[in-house]
């Protein structure tokens, strides 16, 4: 263990923190979609059709 141990943890701690934020913004629009209609509020069949469209074009990407 020598001192690029530490770089090797800082390289693989920002690679998962890119992955989780990334993540977190391509489902963050689905989430935000879910809890408006779950609170009732009414969302135009346009945005889901839209929604839908995103969350399949997300699911092909790799």
């Amino acid at each position: 263990m020598g001192p690029s141990h530490g770089n090797d943890e800082m390289k693989l701690a920002t690679t998962i923190s890119v992955i989780v934020g990334t993540d977190m913004l391509c489902w963050l629009p689905i989430i935000t979609l879910s809890v408006f209609s779950q609170s009732g509020i009414d969302i135009p069949t346009k945005v889901l059709n839209l929604g839908w469209l995103y969350l399949s074009f997300q699911s092909i990407l790799p």
